[in-house]
């Protein structure tokens, strides 16, 4: 039976189709398991901002959402982009109705699959659905030239190199570092290093970023009689290497810090993998001691919805006294998780930009902290409106529908 067949056939019946949908949303719990988080995910958490669905055709289409058949063409460009062989023997108009057909279907009185997912989330559950139409898996291998050399690890492990060598980051330079990184492209070659380390150095020595780095430093730095348990959720394969300089550098300097890294367990999007991660692992001795701890169970998506992690996932987070997560999507579908929390990312859209308080049209690097079942912002129900008056009504209708919980908070710590 192939993976069409299948969806079909789950289709026909409610249970059919929780198991569809538990099986493109990246689900990795059983449902007796789903009890598990409550300790640190209140049931009235929303693993996201706005429904998808009510964004098509909005006041966010001016970001790029679009028309249905808008996001499943750029879904379906992307896939074919990352994995080309499945995609080239498969009629591309035949993919892209039989995806918007299970998208849309409603069966038993359910609401369509669309309508249930989130903005954050709703790339990688269509780019796992386009995959498993055209490859019978929504994980095929990966087996590209391009990965299987590893050129774009190979050319960030320089760039760390020659950031130690000519410019000597302490801490608080590989943290920053570890975040601008999120906004650096891969068009760039093994001669070009010295160049965009230059830039990468110029830019985070500049003002424009949140920052909450003292305060991180200052737990790490008074908690010298117990043992830190910390865990890190890394976002972009560029970016997952400069945060593993950092916390090679962390290990080094807080003997009593114990990380687990949590990438995710397969490649989604940019988003650094659990083999990605190992591969660049290696290039960091400083790493190999017991007080590191590389996890494979991480999530399937880019999003984080505690209810779909793994069991040993929310145990790591149980038993983690920190959270360090990186990544727009993560902050956006964690607010009001119940740990102590800093979310590393760059501001880079105009929603991200607006959920931290910024006036500011440039692309901002964003590191907060967050108490236990804090919320920075919180979503209002009402639906999003397209505005005929250009630019500003666009950002004042996604003010009118954000709740901004700490705005002082943030205003306060954007750097003069």
């Amino acid at each position: 039976m192939t993976f069409l067949d299948n969806c079909l056939k789950n289709l026909c019946s409610s249970q059919g189709c929780a198991k569809l949908e538990r099986f493109l949303l990246g689900d990795q719990t059983d449902e007796n398991e789903k009890s598990s988080v409550q300790g640190f995910w209140p049931v009235r958490n929303r693993p996201g901002t706005f429904l998808a669905a009510r964004c098509l055709d909005t006041a966010l289409g001016s970001d790029g959402l679009g028309t249905l058949e808008d996001v499943l063409q750029r879904c379906f460009d992307q896939a074919k982009t990352e994995y080309p062989r499945y995609f080239a023997i498969r009629n591309e108009s035949d993919v892209l109705t039989q995806a918007k057909h299970i998208l849309e279907s409603t069966h038993y009185g359910t609401s369509p699959f669309w309508s249930k997912l989130y903005l954050e989330e709703h790339e990688d559950v269509i780019a796992r659905l386009l995959l498993g139409l055209v490859a019978g898996h929504p994980e095929p291998i990966r087996d590209s030239v391009v990965d299987l050399s590893r050129g774009l690890e190979r050319r960030v492990l320089s760039l760390v190199r020659w950031l130690e060598k000519h410019r000597n980051p302490q801490a608080k330079d590989w943290l920053r570092l570890s975040i601008q990184a999120e906004a650096l492209s891969s068009d760039w070659t093994i001669n070009d290093v010295a160049t965009v380390g230059d830039r990468l150095w110029k830019v985070i020595s500049s003002s424009n970023r949140v920052d909450a780095e003292k305060f991180f430093f200052h737990i790490l730095e008074t908690n010298t009689r117990q043992e830190m348990q910390l865990a890190c959720f890394p976002s972009t394969r560029i970016a997952a290497a400069f945060t593993l300089k950092f916390y090679e550098h962390i290990l080094k300097e807080h003997q009593t810090t114990r990380v687990t890294f949590v990438p995710r367990s397969v490649r989604v999007g940019n988003y650094a993998s659990y083999q990605d991660v190992l591969w660049l692992k290696e290039g960091f001795p400083g790493l190999r001691s017991g007080s590191f701890v590389l996890h494979d169970r991480g999530p399937k998506l880019r999003a984080i919805d505690p209810r779909r992690l793994h069991r040993e996932i929310t145990d790591v987070i149980e038993g983690s006294l920190l959270l360090d997560i990186r990544g727009s999507h993560a902050y956006r579908s964690l607010q009001g998780i119940g740990k102590p929390c800093f979310f590393g990312f760059m501001a880079i859209s105009k929603l991200e930009r607006t959920l931290v308080g910024s006036n500011e049209s440039t692309q901002q690097t964003v590191f907060i902290h967050q108490n236990p079942f804090d919320h920075s912002f919180e979503i209002r129900d009402h639906p999003l409106t397209r505005q005929a008056t250009g630019p500003s009504s666009h950002t004042q209708s996604l003010r009118s529908a954000i709740k901004m919980e700490r705005r002082r908070y943030f205003q306060s710590v954007f750097l003069d």
